[in-house]
């Protein structure tokens, strides 16, 4: 590292996570700062954007300051611009960006070897030089106007906090009603749904339930809605104040910007009165950080009541919780009883079943086994039956083919006998018939005769 390096150097004390950056040393003649890893110096701070400028060196040995920050770098109280350059001398205020958090000296070590005194304390005697007069006077007046510039920013920031803490605060409250009166509802909606009884006791308890949860819920919602009324009343109050700070703002730098001109006019007089002035600027700044710091009291006092109040809207919400999920626990486990009793009456029922059942198939076992003795015997009846069945069986066989054939001989005997009928018959009719046959043949020709007779009388009277 080169010893004439220029660096800058911190106008006010930092906050200890960023004691290291108490001094940067500008390194190479490229040099660049942001909160980016990939800077040369890296401030990890929000308000640093990730490329916030760059340190460089033009051919003239002249070291120039590029702006490239989202919110701006001031240098001695006059802000750069995004993508503008500034020339920078030795004891430039540069301010890094608007919270006044990192504001750096700019020091440019001479080029001799001579030994140069440490300036972690300014200390002007009467026999200063006129040019360090003139660098202290700008530092300290630089300082002055940043911890103005500073102080009315953190006081707009403490009132956005405060509307943020309030705004939380409601917004839990509403969250707490809400949960409050949903739990409500389940609960007795629960008691509700477990009523038994008689159909119009039943109704009675419905509507006693129903104008209890009515009137639980009423009280919740007027309870809690005069906190949040409250808490709207102070969001109110909170955003007046923030945008009168913002009016104080802005007079603030029309004044600041006043004073500068008057700064500067100032310094282009003799040197005499330097010393002076600069004894002016410290008892001003004294009285600055006098006033800044009974404000930031106030103001930490401020934070810590709406934090005391989060805090306790937090342990209420979680208190709520625990009570929610003890209640639940207890639920669950009365619920848990019933199913076990269930269960344990459900096993019971099962278990005599089983032994009834058990019962009932032991007795039909045993009248099966009875049945099976019964029909053994039956089914031995039986068989006897059938052999002798069988045996009789043959018996009537044997009897019937020995009728059968008796049977046929008779009948045999009686075709005999009914031909030898049938032909005698038949001769008789035989002889009958011819008998018959002989008596119409005469009756015929006695019949033709008459005819004859009768033609032939005919005949005549013709």
């Amino acid at each position: 590292m080169n010893d004439n390096s220029p660096f800058m150097t911190t106008c006010q004390p930092l906050k200890e996570e960023f004691i290291n950056l108490n001094k940067v040393i500008v390194t190479s003649e490229e040099f660049t700062l942001g909160r980016g890893k990939q800077n040369s110096a890296v401030i990890p701070f929000l308000s640093i954007s990730r490329n916030h400028c760059k340190f460089k060196k033009n051919k003239s040995l002249e070291w120039i300051l590029e702006d490239y920050s989202t919110f701006g770098i001031e240098v001695n109280g006059i802000k750069i611009g995004k993508g503008s350059k500034r020339n920078l001398c030795d004891g430039d205020v540069i301010k890094l960006e608007p919270t006044g958090e990192f504001v750096y000296k700019f020091v440019i070590p001479p080029k001799s070897d001579e030994y140069e005194i440490p300036r972690k304390r300014i200390k002007v005697e009467h026999d200063t030089g006129n040019n360090d007069i003139i660098n202290n006077v700008k530092v300290k007046f630089e300082m002055s106007q940043n911890y103005e510039r500073s102080h009315i920013e953190k006081k707009i920031e403490s009132a956005k906090q405060m509307v943020n803490t309030t705004m939380m605060l409601k917004q839990q409250l509403q969250s707490d009603m809400n949960k409050k009166l949903q739990q409500l509802e389940t609960d007795y909606a629960l008691q509700i749904e477990n009523l038994k009884g008689e159909k119009n006791e039943v109704e009675q308890q419905t509507a006693r339930l129903i104008k209890e949860r009515d009137a639980q819920l009423t009280l919740v919602q007027q309870e809690m809605g005069g906190k949040i009324v409250e808490l709207m009343e102070q969001i109110k109050k909170h955003n007046e104040n923030e945008k009168q700070l913002l009016q104080e703002n802005n007079l603030l730098k029309e004044k600041l910007e006043k004073e500068r001109e008057v700064f500067l006019g100032e310094l282009l007089r003799e040197s005499s009165s330097k010393q002076d002035m600069l004894d002016q600027l410290e008892k001003k700044m004294k009285e600055q950080e006098e006033i800044m710091k009974k404000e930031k009291e106030e103001l930490e006092n401020m934070h810590k009541k709406e934090n005391e109040q989060l805090r306790l809207a937090k342990e209420k919400e979680l208190k709520d919780l625990e009570e929610q999920k003890k209640r639940r626990e207890a639920e669950l486990k009365e619920q848990l009883e019933i199913i076990k009793k269930n269960l344990e009456k459900q096993v019971e029922q099962t278990e005599e079943q089983r032994i009834k059942a058990e019962q009932e198939l032991n007795e039909r076992l045993k009248e099966m086994q009875q049945l099976s003795n019964i029909e053994k015997v039956k089914v031995e009846q039986l068989e006897q039956e059938r052999e002798e069945l069988k045996r009789k069986f043959g018996e009537a066989q044997t009897t019937a083919e020995k009728s059968l054939e008796e049977l046929k001989e008779h009948v045999r005997n009686r075709e005999i006998e009914l031909a030898a009928l049938a032909a005698d018959r038949i001769q008789q009719q035989a002889v009958q018939s011819s008998e018959v046959i002989q008596n119409l043949q005469q009756q015929l020709e006695r019949v033709n005769d008459i005819s004859s007779k009768i033609s032939l009388l005919l005949s005549y009277e013709i």
